[in-house]
């Protein structure tokens, strides 16, 4: 019995994820002209989510990245690496600029394991030709299609 347990032990582990370390803390950074940049990095790939938070309330003012990191990194993360430097143009999620970028900070999220688990707003009621709403995209201007 023991020897079965200890088994099933190590087999749990060798499933469940390790835990993702920061190798380097999140920071705002500049690098001395008015470019700002959110640099960060982990010990081994991982999903992230990267947003700039105002520090006198908690509140994102700006999402600025998410994906895995990794040979297929979505832009703007750097691809085939773990270490990243992101710019953030000083405004907020809405295009305006941002009045007091020194209290600001950078909240990296990292390791959530993010799976599709349904679409949001399907109608089953709608026929399979596609009719309805299946995706936003983002067009010049702000303009969503």
């Amino acid at each position: 019995m023991k020897r079965l347990t200890l088994i099933l032990t190590l087999w749990l582990a060798a499933l469940l994820p390790a835990a993702v370390t920061f190798v380097s803390s999140p920071k705002l950074t500049t690098d001395g002209t008015n470019k700002l940049f959110a640099e960060f990095a982990v010990s081994e790939s991982t999903d992230v989510e990267v947003s700039i938070i105002d520090l006198r309330d908690s509140a994102i003012i700006r999402h600025l990245a998410a994906g895995r990191l990794g040979g297929n990194a979505p832009a703007p993360l750097a691809k085939g690496t773990l270490t990243q430097k992101i710019e953030w143009d000083g405004k907020d999620d809405f295009g305006f600029a941002v009045s007091a970028p020194e209290q600001m900070k950078v909240r990296v999220r990292a390791g959530m394991g993010v799976a599709f688990k349904q679409y949001a707003g399907v109608n089953p009621y709608l026929s399979a030709n596609n009719e309805g709403i299946f995706g936003l995209v983002k067009g010049a201007g702000n303009t969503m299609y």
